[in-house]
């Protein structure tokens, strides 16, 4: 069976957090990973001397950390997507759970976010660092006195760091409001109806990926409109604790609504009951929700690679069809 690795498809993500290792956790003030990592993505390179003020019209990505209960990485690029990682304490005997999300929204939602951190950056004063992003470390924890961080990378790929304080977390609650705000919308609602009347497609089961280089096996979900709206959703859990994973976005609706029709088929094979297993395949047609038979959805699942195919790769994760019995 083939494996995917779980960090092509959150390597904006990943890409964050590339700099850290294992001596970079016991260097962190606080003392959780996340926030040792958030610490290292924003301490890389040495700062030049001089400052002046963010030219605003130049951000092309903003970055930025935050340490405490809900340690956070998070990077918005001008291209459209926002990539978070987050961590959080579980209950007990849970151990951490980590979350880590990417969202891209409608271009014109990233414009408008960028045209308001534009107004702010203009004036905050800002260095710039010399180096790359595997450079070595003049510091690796956040400055003591503060909770957040930021940092600007120019269209010309120079990194700007964020001077005060005050504006580091300015920056990080408006990245947390956009991560908020976009996590409350990214769940697709039916679409208009496809060629052959569907209007949405949901698959959910076991499913497999390569994390860090291990076959892992974990919960997956997908809904996908006739809109071009699209979430999968993957959880799983580590040695660290629980892993959440997540990716929504937008493609042409003509494109998904060609890839929904090619998947689902007719579902000549239909199965009321379908909505109460945890292993499962379903269509949207005019409101209501046709379950597919366990032996049509092993079928979807086969050919769900033509979903994945259009989302260019966003809903990775390899989903485990259900058994079906002799006479079902």
């Amino acid at each position: 069976m083939r494996r995917i690795e779980l960090r092509e498809m959150f390597q904006p993500v990943f890409l964050l957090v590339a700099v850290c290792n294992s001596s970079c956790l016991s260097k962190a003030a606080s003392g959780d990973r996340v926030a040792a990592q958030a610490a290292v993505a924003l301490t890389q390179g040495q700062v030049a001397a001089g400052s002046a003020p963010a030219s605003a019209a130049e951000i092309d990505r903003v970055l930025v950390a935050e340490r405490g209960a809900l340690a956070m990485v998070a990077m918005v690029a001008r291209d459209g997507c926002v990539a978070t990682m987050e961590q959080r304490s579980g209950s007990e005997g849970e151990g951490d759970i980590e979350e880590l999300h990417l969202r891209c929204p409608k271009n014109e939602r990233i414009a408008a976010w960028f045209s308001r951190v534009e107004s702010l950056a203009t004036a905050m004063v800002t260095d710039s660092r010399v180096g790359n992003a595997r450079g070595d470390a003049s510091g690796s924890d956040l400055p003591r006195q503060s909770t957040a961080a930021a940092e600007f990378v120019t269209k010309r790929g120079e990194i700007r760091v964020v001077q005060n304080p005050r504006d580091a977390q300015t920056l990080a609650n408006e990245v947390r409001a956009l991560s908020r705000e976009l996590a409350g919308a990214e769940h697709p609602a039916p679409g208009p109806a496809s060629v052959k009347g569907w209007e949405m497609l949901h698959v959910g089961g076991t499913a497999h990926v390569m994390l860090r280089g291990v076959p892992t096996s974990g919960r997956f979900e997908a809904h996908m409109s006739t809109s071009g709206q699209y979430l999968c959703e993957f959880e799983t859990r580590t040695g660290d604790g629980p892993l959440r994973a997540s990716k929504s976005g937008w493609i042409s609706s003509l494109l998904a609504a060609r890839a929904i029709d090619d998947v689902l088929g007719a579902v000549a094979e239909a199965d009321r009951a379908n909505g109460a297993r945890d292993t499962f395949a379903s269509g949207t047609v005019k409101g209501a929700t046709h379950w597919a038979s366990r032996a049509a959805t092993v079928g979807i699942f086969a050919r769900f690679s033509l979903v994945q195919d259009a989302l260019g790769d966003a809903c990775l994760p390899e989903l485990e069809p259900p058994e079906v019995s002799v006479g079902f």
